[in-house]
């Protein structure tokens, strides 16, 4: 079976570029949603609505067999972006001020929706369930868990999720058993002080410059406080503070995140920042609230699935490759403690249409869609070689 010509090349650009031009971010991904819901009406796949937005479809093939999970996110950014990539006007661009698609969620969803169609007109050869995860809220963390709640009673064997990278040449598809994404602590903290006149700081306690001082103080935790063969990175993104030049502030706001592999390390670093925060406080007399610590798990490939899945992607024509694992988190990771699963890297980028060396998050990153017929076609022969039973 030529399993890349089942894939319809024009539908899933077609779909990738609405998707980009309608961005939602998390838990406002209604173009995304409506999208997703009228595809799987318009195929017969049922489906359980997850949420405001997201969908979770079961295809049953012809006879009796495994249950298997492709999933795909949905959400955009928070970010303005940039109409060019490294060296030329992008393809497409979203029409969203201040939101838009650049960590690739909507060549994800593009391409399960690409996958599904493909494999609603095979399913009359193919043995099982197919289970179509489009997950909302990625980003935000919040939209996994009422998903895997859903997962649940159908019993699954094994979950496939699929992200771009623009750091990896188009069409490369990486995939190792083993880590493939960090995890991440997610902290959102608040500093609260007492505030005074600009000109008696001395009869207030000045919340911003603690928060200043944790933040900085944070900044020790990855070189002082762990091994250096650890992997770890510690990011604050997000600080505000303070209404007016004359005002002490009473009030900090803090959010950033932590990335590692290893439990321990995870472990080491929540503790540092607790303790941090806390002492800095004291020391400037404020007192601290911790909003959020909120985990993700790391993403580990389970070998024996990735084994099979690596056989079926290079069968199907597809060049598979290994990479590092990255240091991003991925909300896969609760997939994969529901069920063995694979999550593969798909490369995007291309230096002659300046779509490599943008990194996602950024205004300019922006893919070579090229390489997402490769990507929807590396799902579809992953189910196809698990349902031929």
């Amino acid at each position: 079976m030529d399993i890349t010509s089942l894939i319809d090349r024009n539908y899933l650009i077609k779909m990738r570029r609405y998707l980009h031009e309608h961005p939602g971010v998390s838990r406002d991904e209604r173009a995304a949603g409506a999208l997703v819901r009228e595809e799987l009406g318009k195929l017969g796949i049922p489906f359980f609505e997850i949420g405001p937005y997201g969908a979770l479809g079961v295809l049953a093939c012809a006879a009796e067999g495994p249950t298997i999970v492709l999933r795909a996110d949905m959400d955009a950014l928070p970010i303005q972006e940039s109409t060019k990539n490294h060296k030329m006007e992008k393809t497409s661009v979203s029409r969203t001020s201040g939101v838009a698609h650049l960590c690739g969620h909507d060549a994800h969803t593009a391409m399960l929706l690409a996958a599904m169609h493909a494999l609603k007109a095979v399913s009359s050869s193919l043995c099982g369930k197919v289970l179509f995860a489009f997950e909302a809220d990625e980003e935000t963390g919040t939209g996994v868990q009422p998903m895997i709640e859903a997962l649940t009673p159908l019993r699954p064997v094994c979950a496939w999720g699929l992200h771009v990278n623009p750091m990896l040449k188009t069409s490369d598809i990486a995939l190792s058993s083993g880590p493939r994404t960090a995890g991440g602590i997610f902290m959102e903290v608040n500093i609260r002080g007492k505030s005074a006149h600009g000109s008696t700081p001395y009869l207030g306690s000045d919340a911003l410059l603690c928060a200043a001082n944790i933040v900085t103080a944070l900044e020790n935790v990855v070189g002082r406080e762990l091994p250096p063969a650890a992997r770890a990175s510690l990011s604050v993104g997000e600080f505000h503070s303070g209404t007016a030049s004359n005002i002490i502030a009473d009030l900090a706001h803090f959010m950033g995140t932590c990335r590692y592999f290893e439990p321990e390390v995870g472990a080491r670093m929540e503790a540092a920042v607790r303790r941090i925060v806390r002492g800095v406080c004291t020391m400037y007399g404020c007192l601290e609230e911790f909003v959020n610590m909120r985990h993700i798990l790391p993403v580990v490939n389970d070998a024996a699935c990735t084994e099979r899945a690596i056989s079926a992607l290079r069968t199907a024509g597809l060049n598979v490759i290994d990479s590092e694992p990255l240091m991003g988190s991925e909300t896969f990771a609760h997939y994969g403690r529901l069920c063995p699963g694979v999550f593969a890297l798909l490369g995007v980028g291309n230096e002659e249409k300046g779509t490599m060396g943008a990194p996602m998050h950024n205004p300019q990153f922006d893919l070579d869609e090229d390489a997402l017929v490769s990507g929807a076609a590396a799902t579809l022969a992953f189910a196809i070689d698990l349902l031929s039973v």
